[in-house]
């Protein structure tokens, strides 16, 4: 989703309370939103074509220190968002996505997934981030999406195959 698209999705919700979930488990009350970024990433994928996009990736630490203060209000978060904006500036076109942790475990990354509210609650959903390989998606889609898997060696040259 884009960054633009979600800020906006959240603008109705601004009493409500923002609650984080992943496969049916919330993030705990009390969590911290440690760092919103702006990222520009340059590559080279797997079929040796360059690659560069840019994504806002919030940071999500779930620590529940005070889980009295039950969880942040969408206003609040919103009110980070615009700092951020503001003072690092944040490409509404890029992709949202979600870095989501605590002191035990590592952070994993999500992607938006759907928004629904619930009683005083809006609910975010997100799900991991899966590992893909662009010229196989790109050339599934110009399949019309009937490919099995990846596209005969003739159509791709991979980095594996580089120097081969």
């Amino acid at each position: 989703m884009r960054a633009a698209d979600f800020v906006a999705q959240l603008q109705p919700y601004v009493d409500k309370q923002l609650v984080f979930e992943s496969d049916g488990r919330r993030i705990q009350p009390g969590y911290h939103v440690t760092e919103i970024k702006a990222a520009n990433f340059r590559s080279l994928d797997c079929g040796a074509r360059p690659q560069q996009w840019e994504e806002v990736i919030v940071q999500l630490w779930d620590v529940a220190d005070v889980p009295e203060q039950g969880y942040m209000p969408v206003r609040k978060f919103l009110g980070i968002w615009r700092k951020v904006e503001s003072d690092v500036g944040l490409n509404g076109e890029a992709e949202v996505k979600f870095e989501w942790g605590d002191a035990v475990n590592p952070a994993v990354h999500y992607i938006f997934a759907s928004m629904c509210v619930e009683d005083d609650a809006l609910i975010v959903s997100v799900e991991p981030v899966r590992a893909t390989c662009k010229p196989r998606d790109d050339w599934w889609l110009v399949q019309g999406g009937a490919a099995a898997c990846c596209a005969p060696k003739n159509q791709i040259v991979g980095l594996d195959e580089i120097g081969a």
